[in-house]
C-alpha cells in the first residue's frame, strides 16, 4: 500500500515539476468537482493536473490570460472551493490578474463574492441538475452536500 502510495505521488510530483503540464484523461472537464475532494483523489491528481491547477510552474507568467476552455460557463471564480483553478486557468475573466496566487500561503487576501442565500449550489445550477441522481447516492452524496445543497434539497 505504501508503495503505491509512493508511486502515485512520484509520478504526480515529477510530471508537475518537469513543466509537462496536461490532463491525461479526455473527461477533466467533466472530473473537476472533485480535484479540492478531502481526501484527495489519486486518479484525479495524477489525471487531471492542468484542470485541477495542480501543475508546478517553474516560469513566470508574464501576462494574464485565460488558459482554460469555457470560462464563462464553469461558474469557478466566485467560489472558493475552485479558487486555483480560477487563478491558474481563467485569471483573466475572473479578473484576478491583480491577486496573489492561491498557492502561496504566506497572503490570506483572496476575495470573494459571498452569495446572499445560505442555501446555494456551489457548482452551476446546470451541472446540478444533471447530477441529480447523485444527490442521495451514498457515495457522492457528502460532495453534492457541498456543490448541489439547493438541488439535493439539502437545505433546512
Amino acid at each position: 500500500m505504501k508503495l503505491i502510495i509512493l508511486a502515485v505521488f512520484t509520478t504526480f510530483f515529477v510530471t508537475s515539476i518537469s513543466g509537462e503540464c496536461s490532463d491525461k484523461a479526455p473527461d477533466c472537464n467533466l472530473w473537476y468537482q472533485l480535484c479540492d475532494a478531502q481526501p484527495p483523489n489519486p486518479y484525479i491528481q495524477q489525471s487531471c493536473q492542468k484542470t485541477c491547477g495542480y501543475c508546478i510552474s517553474t516560469t513566470p507568467q508574464s501576462s494574464c490570460i485565460n488558459v482554460g476552455q469555457n470560462c464563462d460557463k464553469l461558474n469557478i471564480c466566485n467560489n472558493p472551493i475552485y479558487r486555483g483553478i480560477a487563478w491558474n486557468d481563467c485569471r483573466l475573466y475572473c479578473n484576478l490578474c491583480d491577486s496573489p496566487s492561491p498557492f502561496d500561503s504566506s497572503t490570506s487576501s483572496y476575495n470573494f463574492v459571498t452569495p446572499t442565500s445560505s442555501c446555494f449550489n456551489t457548482a452551476s445550477d446546470a451541472n446540478c441538475e444533471k447530477w441529480y441522481s447523485f444527490c442521495y447516492d451514498a457515495e457522492y452524496a457528502p460532495l453534492m452536500k457541498k456543490e448541489c445543497a439547493k438541488t439535493c434539497d439539502y437545505c433546512s
